[in-house]
């Protein structure tokens, strides 16, 4: 159970500073004219909008920790139900 708890509090700071990156006024603002590349101009190869294409990869990354983080609480609601059950 404290493992549990230890995974939920460790991913809650995580999703919160990726939050606080996508917040209004948060750092994206630096990523934000990559998406409006176009595919054939000499910026599409430059460093810049890999870091566009990385950003949306890391989106998705931090989307799937949030699915994750929801199943850790389910989990730690059930266990938490049924050590109540035992005692």
């Amino acid at each position: 159970m404290d493992l549990v708890t230890e995974l939920l509090d460790t991913l809650s700071g995580i999703i919160h500073e990726w939050n606080t990156f996508l917040a209004p006024g948060g750092d994206w603002v630096f990523f934000s004219a990559l998406g409006r590349v176009p595919s054939n101009s000499p910026e599409f190869r430059h460093p810049d909008y890999a870091a566009g294409q990385s950003l949306r990869s890391i989106k998705q990354t931090f989307e799937r920790l949030e699915n994750n983080r929801q199943r850790l609480l389910s989990l730690e609601k059930s266990l938490s139900s049924e050590f109540s059950a035992v005692r």
